[in-house]
């Protein structure tokens, strides 16, 4: 996409070092059309659709881009005189709106006395309709008043303030905090029996010692029968490794099949 053909409404985007060109469209893009899906941006500024679906995925996660893209909404939104807080007011007056905020008399809607600020834009939609009794000639008026949808606007206010997101993150915590445990629990099991197997190791290199040490003796001892009976009762008190346990009837009946 080059210059002539940026989206409309794009804002112009300052590269960061080692950005190519598609990444900074990219961005100008999604900034341009916060509803367009990050696969079709990058779609638009050259990429195919099975490039265009790693490559999104790979720059959403980019805090840079993030952080890129946030910025040229909100230069975008300024430019046009709509700041983020502009937003955030009316989804709250949406959000908390109330019938009881309204005063509604033969047909006509207005906001009460006690009602928030422009709560009258809370409305969405107002039918009259007038009925006439044939027999006595009675006029009735009945009005329709329908507000915005609360709970999309409440929606969007709790994923902006990330209520959403967290609660995910919090289930995935306790998942993955079961996962470390254990793993926790196997190392701990293996370094056990490390420490095990080096103090055995550090028993038997002592014992050699100790039977080198007496076998030294023996060939300078003048009484060389003597200095054997010490040798043989030291190698008796030697340590010896256990041996390794044997493998299971199942593990050894899937041996013997393989």
């Amino acid at each position: 996409m080059t210059e002539t053909e940026r989206a409309p409404g794009a804002v112009a985007v300052v590269a960061r070092p080692r950005w190519t060109n598609k990444k900074v469209q990219y961005v100008e893009e999604r900034a341009a059309n916060p509803g367009l899906s990050p696969v079709k941006a990058a779609i638009l500024v050259g990429f195919s659709p099975a490039e265009a679906k790693r490559i999104s995925t790979q720059w959403e996660d980019d805090p840079a881009v993030a952080e890129a893209i946030a910025a040229a909404c909100e230069e975008r939104g300024v430019r046009r005189g709509v700041a983020p807080e502009d937003i955030l007011r009316e989804l709250m007056l949406i959000a908390f709106s109330s019938l009881d905020d309204l005063v509604i008399d033969d047909g006509n809607v207005w906001a009460g006395p006690e009602a928030p600020a422009h709560a009258i834009r809370t409305v969405s939609a107002i039918k009259k309709k007038t009925t006439v009794n044939a027999a006595t000639g009675d006029v009735t008026t009945t009005t329709e008043v329908r507000l915005w949808d609360k709970m999309a606007a409440l929606k969007l206010l709790g994923e902006h303030l990330g209520m959403w997101l967290k609660r995910v993150r919090i289930e995935d915590d306790e998942k993955t905090r079961a996962t470390l445990d254990a793993m926790k629990q196997a190392m701990d099991a293996v370094n056990t029996r490390l420490a095990r197997d080096a103090a055995e190791d550090a028993r038997i290199a002592q014992f050699q010692r100790e039977i080198a040490a007496t076998g030294a003796a023996v060939a300078a001892s003048a009484d060389p029968m003597a200095a054997m009976r010490r040798l043989a009762a030291t190698m008796e008190q030697a340590p010896q490794r256990p041996a390794a346990p044997r493998p299971r009837q199942s593990d050894e009946a899937s041996d013997a099949d393989d």
